[in-house]
């Protein structure tokens, strides 16, 4: 479930405590950092979580390729 998804889910069960924010008086810039803060955190959690876990085989593939690139450039006449 991608994080866009989780958002409107979210956004859907709170659809009455956004109405009744709107009611008394709030505006759309009140609303959507009450809405953003959570998945802005949630979104650079996954970044951080991620960059590490792609990069180490990234460097791998890389090192097999250049390998690979270097024989493949030696034996062509």
């Amino acid at each position: 479930m991608g994080l866009l998804s989780i958002s409107l889910f979210d956004i859907r069960q709170r659809y009455r405590e956004i109405g009744l924010r709107e009611v008394n008086g709030a505006q759309a810039t009140d609303i959507y950092p009450l809405l953003i803060k959570k998945y802005l955190s949630v979104l650079a959690v996954a970044t951080l979580i991620s960059i590490p876990v792609s990069g180490e085989p990234s460097h791998y593939i890389c090192k097999i390729l250049r390998t690979k690139l270097l024989l493949h450039s030696i034996y062509l006449p």
